[in-house]
Formats: structure tokens, C-alpha cells, sequence
């Protein structure tokens, strides 16, 4: 779908199945107030049989022994019309009031260089932005083939987010709350969804 346009079917029936999986049983009410610490400690416990996480929480499960085929494993994304899904991380900023900008600057541009990406990737064991860190046969991080395979079938679109992001978040989520309990309609959860891209993205909106 499009996350900036609700009226767009593909969106609308992404968040019809998303409230079917609630109403057929397939996942709780309750999971709505986990946090991906109740939901990591369910998957590694076996309570639950998937859930959708970042990559970033591979080295997680390969630390404990759990990452593999029989085990804790890699699910491609459902394919509901295309190959193509929002991706997220998190980013360095620099900040304003800094006094320090230029150094600040100088790290940046190392931290976005081959050598910065390919240091954060072995530091953290996570997949870095760089696809030619990637690429890299000498580059390797837990779930790497199957992260590669992804990233060769999928399109990543970056995350919609607003200045004030932490209100969009609150809202949307408040929204999508209400309506998978059953306290707004499809069509009222519809417009809430439209009028709140409009006043979060006046420029994006449709």
C-alpha cells in the first residue's frame, strides 16, 4: 500500500488482515501492550511461533544457541502485491547546540565511509546501511545469506517519520489500538489514519 494514502486498497487491506489475525485467534489482545522484551522472551521460550523484529536482534539468538533452521530462523516478509517494505534504523544526529559541529562532522563522515560501516557491522554484529559493506564475502554477521537473499528480492522504503516524531508515533499507534479493540470502525479508523498523515505530512498527504 501507501502509507500516505489511506484511501489506497492495498493499504486499507493490510490493516484489515493485521485486525484478523486478532478476531481469527492467530495472536492476543493482549500481545498490543508488549514491547519487543516480552516478545523476544517468548520467542526464545516457544509461547510464540513468529513475530515480525529488526534484524538487529539476530546476534541475540546466535549468542544463546537458538539462531538456525531448527530453531529460531530468518521468515521472509508476506508478499501482499509487491516485494517492497518500509525499513528502519536508528541514525547519528548532530546537534545544534553542539559546540563541537565540525569535529562532530568529521566523525560522521567516517561513521557513513566503508571503513565506519564495515567497523560498526564486526563492532555490533549488525547488517550496516553500505551495500558494499554487504557484499563484502569477508563481511559476515548472524543470518547474513539469509539478510543478503532479502536484500536482493525486496525494496526498502524509509520509514515515514515527521519532525515531531514521538506524537505521530503516540497517535498512529493510539488509532491502530482502538480499532483493532473493536472501539472505531474500519471507516473511522480510515479517516483518524487520513487526517492524522495530513496534519504530520501536509506535503505528503493524498
Amino acid at each position: 500500500g501507501d502509507m500516505y494514502d489511506w484511501s489506497n486498497e492495498n493499504t486499507q487491506a493490510a490493516v484489515k488482515f493485521m485486525k484478523e489475525m486478532v478476531d481469527q485467534g492467530y495472536t492476543p489482545l493482549s500481545q498490543l501492550a508488549d514491547q519487543y522484551t516480552e516478545l523476544n522472551q517468548r520467542i526464545m521460550d516457544g509461547s510464540s511461533a513468529s513475530m515480525l523484529n529488526y534484524s538487529s536482534f539476530m546476534p541475540t539468538y546466535d549468542a544463546a544457541g537458538r539462531y538456525g533452521e531448527d530453531d529460531i530462523y530468518i521468515a521472509p516478509m508476506l508478499n501482499l502485491g509487491q516485494e517492497k517494505t518500509y525499513a528502519n534504523g536508528w541514525q547519528y544526529v548532530l546537534n545544534a547546540a553542539s559546540p563541537n559541529k565540525e569535529a562532530a562532522k568529521v566523525f560522521l563522515s567516517w561513521a557513513a565511509s566503508l571503513e565506519g560501516q564495515e567497523a560498526y557491522g564486526r563492532t555490533f554484529s549488525r547488517l550496516p546501511a553500505r551495500t558494499d559493506v554487504v557484499d563484502d564475502p569477508n563481511f559476515t554477521v548472524p543470518g547474513m545469506e539469509q539478510l543478503k537473499s532479502y536484500l536482493k528480492t525486496t525494496t526498502l522504503v524509509p520509514r515515514p517519520l515527521p519532525v515531531n516524531s514521538m506524537e505521530y508515533i503516540n497517535d498512529v499507534g493510539a488509532l491502530f489500538q482502538k480499532y483493532v479493540s473493536d472501539e472505531l470502525s474500519f471507516d473511522d479508523y480510515i479517516a483518524g489514519m487520513q487526517k492524522c498523515i495530513k496534519t504530520y505530512f501536509p506535503d505528503k498527504a493524498k
